[in-house]
């Protein structure tokens, strides 16, 4: 059975244990939206119409210098414009490359996950990340477009948190060793 001061030495060994495993960071959400008013119509056709605009980051506190993205999502709300829902064709790129071509008829929220090839040179630079959006066939306005991107910094232990588990799991062999004895 274990005294009281073997169970104050134990609960004390294991919360420096456990304080010691800190040191990750949790990961920041940024948000930036693009929300034309009026919406833009996006004509379809040989001249089709584009809509050209720019998702910063930056302007909800991203710091490409301190924390790296790991992940990043752009979103884009479109509807039919002239009511008769037809289908149409809409391209969608960014300043690095395309990120598809899409078939859309209606009212469609279009969700992208951006490959991370796109990520850093794109958004890592400065935030700031271009956008455009081609009606190739069909009518559509364009609703709204968010930029979404999850960001952390590197999760690297301080010398403290490594002294602080290396010290309670020195004390826990240490403490295993004398009841061994006894």
């Amino acid at each position: 059975m274990v005294g009281r001061k073997g169970s104050i030495l134990v609960l004390l060994l294991s919360a420096m244990m456990v304080l010691g495993l800190g040191g990750t960071s949790v990961a920041a959400v940024y948000v930036d939206i693009f929300d034309p008013n009026p919406d833009l119509v996006l004509s379809g056709g040989y001249s089709g119409t584009v809509a050209s605009f720019v998702l910063d980051l930056t302007d909800d506190g991203f710091n490409p210098a301190t924390e790296d993205l790991y992940s990043a999502y752009f979103d884009l709300k479109i509807k039919d414009y002239d009511g008769a829902f037809e289908s149409g064709r809409i391209l969608v790129t960014t300043a690095e490359q395309s990120l598809g071509v899409f078939d859309a008829a209606g009212n469609q929220l279009l969700h992208f996950i951006i490959p991370d090839y796109i990520i850093d040179p794109s958004i890592q630079g400065d935030g700031a990340t271009p956008f455009k959006v081609y009606a190739m066939e069909g009518n559509f306005t364009l609703e709204y477009a968010t930029l979404t991107g999850y960001a952390g910094s590197a999760a690297v232990p301080e010398p403290g948190t490594v002294m602080l588990l290396g010290s309670g799991l020195v004390g826990l062999v240490l403490w295993g060793r004398k009841k061994i004895r006894k």
